[in-house]
């Protein structure tokens, strides 16, 4: 609902498979993954946030090489915000479809041995959300192709 030019719907605590759509955050989630997915890239949590503006691409950057202790602290927004987030670019890449991307596309989760952190305190589920990469499905087209060369090699 809009009053006087802002959105006056309350914030969501827990965005749900059936309410994540009406959260006021997910316009901006589903503009960010569009935009990622129609450059041919993956959906990561850390990219989303870089085209939400909730993230500098270079702060990222110092991050991935081990220079910011977790990247929590230099996200622009509270602990509750960016938990939607990430709560809703799950949903949301569940909803289009969106595959787990293999380990050589989500890319490092170590530097120099460490253990790149998300969340300050390394909570496990908060840790392996922000984690999450997806990649869109190949065309119908190219999945037959590739199950048709898997056929051919058995």
């Amino acid at each position: 609902m809009r009053h006087g030019g802002y959105d006056i719907r309350p914030p969501m605590s827990h965005p749900t498979p059936a309410t994540y759509r009406s959260d006021t955050l997910f316009p901006r989630v589903e503009r960010a993954v569009a935009e990622l997915l129609r450059d041919g890239r993956p959906v990561s949590a850390p990219e989303v946030l870089v085209r939400m503006d909730m993230l500098l691409p270079a702060t990222v950057t110092e991050w991935r090489l081990g220079r910011v202790p977790y990247l929590e602290r230099v996200i622009q927004g509270s602990l509750g915000k960016i938990n939607r987030v990430l709560r809703i670019i799950s949903l949301h890449a569940h909803d289009l479809q969106l595959l787990p991307a293999p380990p050589q596309v989500a890319g490092a989760v170590k530097f120099r041995g460490r253990v790149l952190r998300f969340s300050k305190t390394g909570d496990p589920g908060v840790e392996e959300c922000a984690r999450r990469v997806f990649v869109a499905r190949p065309p119908k087209r190219e999945r037959s192709r590739q199950r048709r060369g898997a056929e051919d090699r058995v």
